[in-house]
């Protein structure tokens, strides 16, 4: 259980790191399919969200406008390029203003 914490903690390092432009803090999400309405969009299928030199693979995802945060579903893969970081999980929450996630289930 501590080993599962102190990866969380360094995702969360990681998803904080100081000094990022502001079109580093743009989060940019591509998908083969989505649908919305006002308030949030689901993305399905191959869904691949940017923000800096963070990138994060899902099955699905969910962005809400409202309130900026962003939900990922089954294969979760988020990968730092600048700080050599993969991490796996089934969920991940996001919050991009923050740059703050919360990892569950399987977090490898």
């Amino acid at each position: 259980m501590e080993k599962r914490l102190q990866r969380l903690l360094i995702i969360v390092l990681c998803l904080v790191s100081a000094g990022v432009s502001a079109q580093g803090n743009r989060v940019k999400i591509e998908s083969e399919n989505f649908k919305g309405r006002r308030g949030y969009r689901i993305f399905t299928e191959n869904v691949h969200f940017t923000q800096g030199t963070t990138e994060v693979f899902c099955d699905s995802a969910v962005s809400f406008s409202d309130d900026n945060r962003v939900e990922a579903y089954g294969r979760v893969r988020v990968i730092d390029k600048a700080d050599s970081l993969n991490i796996t999980a089934k969920q991940m929450f996001y919050d991009p203003t923050s740059r703050r996630s919360r990892l569950r289930q399987d977090v490898v």
